[in-house]
């Protein structure tokens, strides 16, 4: 997967590739890597999943495979069509921003929530994300800093105490590409989300819930604004 930028041309940050775990069935790693693949932009929405081309660079039989895309359809991420095979699912433009008005609001109130319930290894550990995120953008480690980015999220997510939060937000992202393509739309776009990040962590050092909502609401709704501008851009 390639994109262009300035007359440049970028490869995507991620490659298609399985992490064994022991015990784990390889059905299941399979469904993992392509998830990934497809969350990271590796395998963009809209491209066909040709099962002879994924086996031969995985290394693994067809039947896992197909059992692996199967799955990945019940949660919608891929689409099976008929006498076609399968595609990762192209998501209409008011779909995206439904998932990302409803991420926002929820992330906004776990964040809110999770004022109160803060400490100060909490506040330390979105500092320790934050330095990494920065070094990450200064080796130009675009996946690092997508990892990195969902754990700063998770830590006051995490922290709200309400129960299937984290999961209910997970399963409306997973569904969606994530920011890798950032590097691509506007000018330092990275810049805009760390300075972001600043501003959160200060609120949440000084526990004003109402400003950790708004600040956290404000900056995945952004995201969502850039994710349009990008799929609008390459005609997705």
């Amino acid at each position: 997967m390639v994109l262009e930028k300035a007359g440049e041309i970028i490869v995507a940050p991620v490659k298609l590739k399985l992490e064994v775990k022991d015990g784990e069935p390889l059905e299941k790693v399979i469904y993992s890597a392509l998830k990934h693949a497809i969350k990271y932009g590796y395998l963009m929405p809209g491209e066909r999943l040709v099962e002879a081309t994924l086996a031969e660079e995985l290394q693994v039989s067809r039947t896992p495979l197909r059992e692996a895309i199967r799955k990945l359809s019940f949660e919608k991420i891929v689409e099976i069509i008929p006498n076609k095979g399968a595609t990762v699912r192209k998501l209409q433009h008011k779909e995206i921003e439904d998932i990302y008005f409803i991420t926002a609001v929820l992330a906004g109130a776990a964040a809110g929530q999770a004022v109160k319930y803060m400490e100060t290894a909490d506040i330390e550990k979105l500092k320790e994300y934050q330095l990494q995120m920065e070094t990450a953008v200064l080796e130009n480690d675009y996946e690092r800093w997508l990892r990195l980015n969902e754990r700063f999220h998770g830590v006051f997510v995490r922290k709200c105490g309400v129960i299937g939060l984290v999961e209910l937000i997970r399963d409306k992202v997973d569904v969606i590409p994530q920011n890798w393509f950032l590097i691509t739309i506007r000018p330092n776009p990275l810049k805009i989300f760390m300075d972001a990040h600043e501003r959160i962590i200060e609120a949440f050092i000084e526990k004003d819930a109402d400003l950790v909502r708004s600040l956290v609401e404000n900056h995945i709704t952004i995201n969502g604004e850039i994710l349009q501008e990008y799929l609008e851009k390459i005609g997705r």
